[in-house]
């Protein structure tokens, strides 16, 4: 189903993370293997969030639906929580920013390391 939380999450991060991560020269295998990880787990997050607004007896159909037919399972999951895409993307959005932080961080200390370095040289 083209509703899922996995094809909205990558519709969100794959035009956003490429350029966050700086992933132009990343190969194309590299590229889709950190995608599929951040993904999953932004699907994840988001799976525990619609699953925590449903009741048990809700779960359980889900879970019954979903086994059976997975358009089925999501159509129902849209029907008992209609923002299921804003949900998904305050998460994706959520992972944005630390991703950017992590990177951030990276690039600092690849520049201390660096400075270190031509110090010890000079």
């Amino acid at each position: 189903m083209e509703n899922n939380i996995k094809n909205i999450v990558e519709e969100i991060l794959n035009a956003n993370v490429l350029n966050l991560l700086e992933m132009n020269e990343w190969s194309d295998k590299d590229k889709i293997v950190y995608l599929k990880k951040i993904t999953d787990m932004i699907t994840n997050r988001t799976i525990i969030i619609i699953i925590e607004k449903l009741t048990s007896e809700e779960v359980e159909e889900f879970k019954k639906l979903m086994d059976v037919n997975e358009e089925n399972g999501w159509k129902y999951l849209n029907t008992k929580v209609p923002n299921i895409k804003e949900i998904a993307a305050a998460e994706a959005a959520m992972a944005q920013i630390e991703i950017q932080k992590d990177v951030e961080l990276y690039k600092k200390v690849l520049n201390e390391k660096n400075n270190q370095e031509l110090t010890n040289i000079g």
